[in-house]
């Protein structure tokens, strides 16, 4: 289990409080329930899967060229 030491806070309209209230009133962990929506629709981290060049291989591609 995940334990949140860190405190975030957000604001919401009418609407999201009236549903987020309803979720506290038929016992949904709110919190949980915050943290997977926003877990889920997190934009997804790219990498840079392209080949790391070494110094030996920058030189023998400039010997190369000359």
């Amino acid at each position: 289990m995940k334990n949140y030491d860190k405190i975030q806070t957000f604001k919401c309209d009418k609407e999201m409080k009236d549903f987020l209230l309803d979720l506290k009133k038929n016992k949904v962990n709110v919190s949980k329930f915050i943290r997977d929506s926003i877990e889920k629709n997190k934009p997804i981290k790219k990498t840079d899967n392209r080949k790391k060049v070494t110094m030996a291989e920058l030189k023998q591609k400039l010997n190369q060229i000359f």
